[in-house]
């Protein structure tokens, strides 16, 4: 009977284990969408900071948010935390949209959404203005904060995953404390009013969102029906 003979180690070939290598792009895009998580947090920072302060004069100081609008203290606890009702409802149906459109189209309308509500709170003329615009900040942030992990998933290298989506999410506190922190300078250090603090939100996000629109649409998307577990 025929007999292989003795297979020698350095006959055998390795064949590297497939890895999961990002594009030249996926750098750039991760520093982006830290960018995107700070700026539409930044906002439950200077909230925070404003909606609850006492000034002499509420037209010459940030603090002023809550007596310019006559706002009684359920007012002001609804401006606060309305923008969580608006985020809880829109994680509800987030899956819809995700599976109905790109991802970039989904997370571009979005942060467009959330661009146009930060000007008008900046420029309320009301309190409902103030109250609308605020849960329709909360109801277009859900849309980046589901993706932004399951892109991180698709586009990271395996042995940076960890880093890159700790990364991520740390831009969603980084967000608040930048909020909190110019919203206390402004109020101590200058005689801009409160909208200001919204108006830097807003001219800031404007450029970056107009930039997503530019970014090819295979450096963003990903195919959710997988991750959602949804047959296609």
């Amino acid at each position: 009977p025929f007999q292989m003979g003795p297979v020698y180690e350095e006959h055998l070939l390795e064949i590297p284990a497939p890895s999961k290598s990002p594009l030249p792009s996926a750098l750039p895009m991760l520093c982006l969408l830290i960018l995107l998580q700070a700026l539409v947090n930044y906002d439950s920072g200077a909230i925070a900071a404003i909606s609850k302060g006492d000034c002499a004069d509420p037209t010459a100081c940030t603090g002023g948010i809550k007596q310019t609008f006559g706002l009684t203290n359920t007012e002001s606890g609804l401006l606060d935390s309305i923008v969580y009702l608006g985020l809880s409802a829109s994680c509800l149906v987030a899956n819809l949209f995700f599976l109905r459109f790109s991802p970039k189209k989904v997370v571009g309308g979005s942060l467009v959404v959330n661009t146009i509500c930060s000007y008008f709170f900046a420029m309320s003329p009301t309190k409902y203005v103030l109250l609308i615009s605020r849960f329709g900040v909360g109801l277009s942030q859900s849309f980046l904060i589901i993706y932004t992990p399951v892109w991180v998933d698709e586009f990271a290298p395996s042995e940076s995953s960890t880093v890159w989506i700790s990364s991520v999410q740390a831009g969603v506190p980084l967000g608040i404390m930048v909020g909190y922190a110019f919203a206390g300078l402004l109020n101590t250090n200058t005689s801009l009013t409160w909208n200001w603090l919204f108006y830097f939100q807003a001219f800031l996000l404007t450029p970056l969102v107009i930039l997503w629109w530019f970014i090819p649409g295979q450096r963003i998307n990903v195919n959710v029906s997988h991750v959602l577990c949804v047959d296609t």
